[in-house]
């Protein structure tokens, strides 16, 4: 009798023990495939000007633009915060690290240090920005999720500013482009201004 009982009971913890072995699946509304794609798009963004803002605010020479990518680092990583919750609340999560082409594009910019990374880092920064603004503007077009919506309206108010900052500090968008071509022609250790 007794042995049967422990039978019974290991026989009661077996469904138990399975359902350790295999996660449960998500049951919660799934994001549209355009979406999901573009919350990877949106986090691999943040994950760019996330790293190449830390590399300036700790190897950059102006004070002015070492703030400002300090407060690029701060905005940005709140934003993959709550694209994070978003991508959670849909059953996926976002990736952690940049791809290995971004990776490439973060050592070749913060190999450079001082007025060169100023230079450097401005003329990448605004252009990343256009690129997540053009990316913003394209997905609020057929956003649906509530949640996402509200994130890119808020995005796109934040990529603005940030891009009109960025361009502030590098003289105008002409200026940007003449210190991107001249930083990239500069002999190492030549100064390019700033």
């Amino acid at each position: 009798m007794k042995q049967k009982k422990n039978w019974l009971a290991v026989a009661a913890m077996l469904p138990l023990a399975a359902c350790a072995d295999h996660p449960k699946q998500f049951s919660g509304p799934l994001l549209p495939a355009m979406d999901e794609a573009f919350v990877h798009q949106a986090a691999e963004s943040n994950l760019v000007e996330i790293a190449i803002s830390n590399a300036e605010s700790s190897e950059g020479h102006s004070a002015n633009i070492k703030t400002y990518a300090g407060s690029v680092v701060t905005d940005h990583t709140a934003d993959q915060d709550r694209l994070s919750g978003i991508a959670k609340a849909h059953g996926f999560t976002l990736p952690s690290e940049p791809t290995p082409d971004d990776q490439k594009l973060i050592e070749r910019l913060t190999s450079q240090k001082g007025s060169r990374l100023d230079h450097a880092y401005l003329a990448e920064i605004v252009k990343q920005h256009k690129s997540a603004e053009a990316l913003m503007k394209q997905e609020a077009t057929t956003v649906a999720d509530p949640d996402l919506k509200s994130y890119v309206a808020d995005m796109q108010v934040s990529e603005k500013a940030h891009l009109q900052s960025a361009e502030k500090l590098s003289g105008g968008r002409r200026s940007v482009r003449r210190h991107s071509a001249h930083t990239q022609a500069a002999a190492p250790g030549e100064p390019t201004g700033f």
